[in-house]
């Protein structure tokens, strides 16, 4: 940790049918709390991710991409929480942009809204079979 921020490294080496190779992580957190004179804290991360595997074998998503996002803690009672995220695949230029909210609404019950959109999935071969879906999804879960 490097005062508010977090610098963050992953190498991971894997050998299998398909050989062996490297997959590995980079990226930074900073938090700036109490952000802009308010209760909340805002969060940024970047994260970069890339791996050796040749073209030839089964497709993953994460192998050339970066990813970047935003958190806005608001620091109540309620624990409302608001996510920006955005994945854009280096190689074939595609992304993934999602939005995630989540307020507990009674003491024991939280609700949490998420939207998720592909954009130019059809250029990648990892995201073609979702190449046109959007999802926006609605949970309710009550803890015991």
């Amino acid at each position: 940790m490097v005062g508010d921020s977090i610098i963050k490294a992953e190498l991971i080496h894997q050998r299998g049918h398909g050989g062996a190779f490297f997959w590995g992580g980079l990226g930074v957190e900073t938090n700036f709390s109490r952000f802009a004179g308010g209760l909340g804290d805002l969060t940024l991360y970047a994260e970069a991710y890339a791996d050796s595997r040749p073209d030839a074998a089964p497709l993953t998503p994460f192998q050339r991409d970066v990813f970047v996002g935003a958190r806005y803690a608001f620091n109540d009672t309620r624990g409302t929480l608001l996510e920006l995220r955005h994945t854009y695949d280096l190689e074939w230029r595609s992304s993934l942009v999602e939005v995630r909210a989540r307020r507990r609404m009674f003491g024991n019950t939280m609700l949490s809204l998420q939207f998720l959109k592909i954009i130019n999935g059809s250029r990648d071969p990892a995201l073609s079979l979702m190449r046109q879906d959007t999802q926006f999804k609605i949970q309710l879960a009550q803890y015991f």
